[in-house]
């Protein structure tokens, strides 16, 4: 979950250029930032792990609505 603490209410048009990071697969490193490195030097913004409360909506039971 990502919790926007920007203060920005305003929508934008952006591009972002990065790569999936591929460590785990043996690859080598690309020319691309990976995701976070494009967000801070695009964008000019940092992600950043932290604890937050949210909003969650807990649903005790479902069923299928009687037929007609």
């Amino acid at each position: 979950m990502v919790v926007d603490k920007t203060g920005l209410d305003s929508l934008f048009d952006i591009t972002l250029q990065w790569t999936v990071e591929d460590q785990f697969r043996g690859r080598g490193a690309s020319a691309s930032p990976t995701i976070f490195a494009a967000i801070q030097e695009q964008l000019g913004l940092r992600l950043e792990s932290t604890k937050d409360l949210v909003d969650v909506l807990v649903v005790g039971s479902a069923e299928k609505p009687p037929a007609d």
